[in-house]
């Protein structure tokens, strides 16, 4: 399957707390190579969630393991600097003097990006009640690049 043009999310406006970038967010989906077990599950229960539920493991053998190897040489074959392996990051952040690229090697994520939880417009919950952020959902196999800032 061809490439496919990446999402853009273009999240220009400042927060208090979060300075955002004039570049756009790009998420590339289903670009990377799912761990042997997803691929199984993905041919029985094609369009399903279920693919993405499986939990990472940083263990040497363990699918996620040789995904995030998989990962690893394709975002390294594209000039991103290999950063480590993380299950996720909870703490909303930013970085003002680097770009980010992250992949999803197991499981799926749900990112707020462009608003912080000390902003006005996000409950408590982390859900955004403004038109400056917005939340994605990112799963198996897809790559988010967040410009500086964002």
């Amino acid at each position: 399957m061809p490439l496919q043009p990446p999402e853009e999310y273009h999240i220009h406006t400042p927060t208090p707390h979060v300075p955002n970038s004039r570049l756009p967010v790009l998420i590339y989906r289903s670009v990377l190579p799912l761990p042997p077990n997803e691929k199984e599950e993905e041919e029985d229960t094609a369009g399903s969630e279920s693919r993405l539920n499986h939990p990472c493991s940083e263990e040497e053998g363990s699918p996620a393991f040789s995904a995030a190897g998989a990962a690893r040489q394709a975002i390294e074959a594209n000039h991103w600097y290999y950063g480590g392996i993380f299950k996720s990051y909870w703490a909303h952040h930013f970085h003002s003097v680097t770009h980010e690229c992250y992949a999803v090697v197991a499981g799926r994520s749900r990112l707020l990006l462009g608003v912080g939880p000390l902003d006005g417009g996000v409950d408590e919950g982390g859900r955004k009640r403004e038109r400056n952020g917005v939340q994605v959902e990112l799963g198996t196999g897809d790559v988010i690049v967040l410009p500086v800032s964002t």
